[in-house]
């Protein structure tokens, strides 16, 4: 095998992969999508006929910033831990709020 064949070989090797990379991406985009619809129905069900998604946002954003520190680390305890999205400390809504919050702004 040349060089040219390996470099070749690499270089469909790196093709394969950065298509695969796509896939996955699109992958994931689709199952936060899924998540984030069924989140939205449920809020949906919970707040019944009064349901405004800018309210429920309003609503989330004042209990985030009014809630004590325990209570949140109470909620990380709960189901909470149980959710994809706070496995990273760095995208984890909840951590974000912490932040701005021992920060005096709101999320």
């Amino acid at each position: 095998m040349t060089l040219g064949d390996k470099l070749t070989r690499i270089q469909n090797q790196i093709a394969r992969l950065q298509e695969r990379r796509k896939r996955v991406r699109k992958q994931r985009e689709k199952l936060n999508c899924q998540i984030a619809l069924y989140f939205y129905k449920d809020v949906e069900k919970i707040f019944g006929k009064d349901f405004c998604p800018s309210f429920v946002v309003g609503f989330l954003e004042q209990i985030q910033i009014l809630s004590s520190q325990i209570q949140k680390h109470e909620w990380r305890k709960q189901e909470y831990s149980s959710c994809p999205c706070s496995q990273d400390e760095n995208t984890s809504p909840i951590n974000k709020g912490d932040k701005a919050f021992s920060e005096g702004k709101s999320t």
